[in-house]
């Protein structure tokens, strides 16, 4: 019986003490107007506000390269993720600067928990946000720069 209540106490302690992992997610969160699109998307980042960052630029990467499943955008914006990345670098640029992609970004809010999470730093945050970005003048944005067609990629 000793062994026993031993061995519950340091399985207990064991388990309250795993790392938890980070995992990136981007989701379709709900039909919204005509011509935007409300994604939910999680960061992480050594503050709340670098989280909060990490997740916007997590969105704009994923409507642009990969497309967000059940949703109006199921395709992306940019199919050619490394041939873009190489030849419009300083239009692409734009979406990892605050000042630049916010234009965009019609309403943002924290739609769950922030979390303290383990990671290199020993503790991170990791928040979830909810994301609605006008489509319509991202897309009129990116014709204007020649990084896609008119109707089309």
């Amino acid at each position: 019986m000793k062994y026993l209540s031993l061995f519950l106490l340091l399985s207990i302690i064991c388990l309250s003490c795993t790392q938890k992992l980070y995992t990136k997610t981007v989701s379709n969160n709900a039909v919204t107007e005509e011509g935007t699109i409300r994604i939910s998307a999680t960061g992480k980042g050594s503050s709340l506000p670098a989280a909060y960052d990490n997740a916007v630029e997590l969105a704009f990467e994923t409507l642009l390269f990969k497309g967000i499943p059940e949703s109006g955008q199921t395709t992306p914006l940019i199919p050619d993720e490394e041939n873009a990345k190489k030849k419009y670098a300083s239009v692409l640029e734009c979406f990892k600067t605050k000042d630049c992609y916010m234009q965009f970004v019609t309403k943002t809010s924290q739609s769950g928990n922030k979390e303290k999470i383990r990671g290199p730093k020993l503790v991170d945050y990791q928040v979830a946000s909810d994301i609605t970005i006008n489509l319509r003048s991202l897309r009129t944005w990116l014709e204007q720069k020649q990084v896609i067609r008119k109707f089309g990629f």
